[in-house]
């Protein structure tokens, strides 16, 4: 085999490896090496509608080596303002809501930003999940008993 064939099948199989790697971590990371971090996601957000309580969007991961780590939360591609004190991240990566309106729904979406010994930042993206918040249901009247005499209609309800 000639030096240029066997170079050809080198290049060949570099981008191979290069495009696969890059297949398997395209929604985790902006980089390709979060296999070194030992990153994972446990628990993600997933699309789901809120009744204006407590609210609890899931974002728990693990690392095996020690790092300086950041939890940010994003709503519609926006930082979230945790200086409101309706919302916390939590010290496991989740975000916690109170008092949770209709001006809180939107696209979530968790980024933890590790810091590795060299002082590089990789950044690991979670599923992004819609949330919606709806108001509890409120009975218009309190319930009781109603007397109706026969062949009338009920225009208490």
């Amino acid at each position: 085999m000639s030096r240029l064939t066997i170079l050809g099948i080198f290049l060949f199989f570099l981008l191979c490896v290069h495009c696969n790697q890059r297949k398997r971590h395209h929604r985790r990371s902006i980089s390709y090496d979060d296999r070194w971090f030992g990153f994972r996601f446990e628990s993600e957000p997933e699309s789901s509608t809120f009744h204006g309580k407590r609210t609890i969007i899931p974002c728990t991961f693990s690392l095996a080596r020690k790092r300086e780590i950041v939890v940010e939360w994003k709503r519609d591609s926006t930082p979230i303002n945790t200086s409101d004190k309706r919302i916390s991240i939590l010290s496991n990566g989740s975000l916690s809501m109170t008092d949770a309106s209709p001006s809180d729904e939107g696209i979530y979406q968790c980024a933890v930003h590790v810091t590795d010994h060299e002082g590089s930042t990789w950044t690991f993206l979670s599923n992004k999940a819609l949330m919606r918040v709806t108001s509890p249901l409120r009975w218009k009247k309190n319930p009781g008993d109603t007397s109706i005499e026969s062949g009338k209609r009920n225009t208490e309800m």
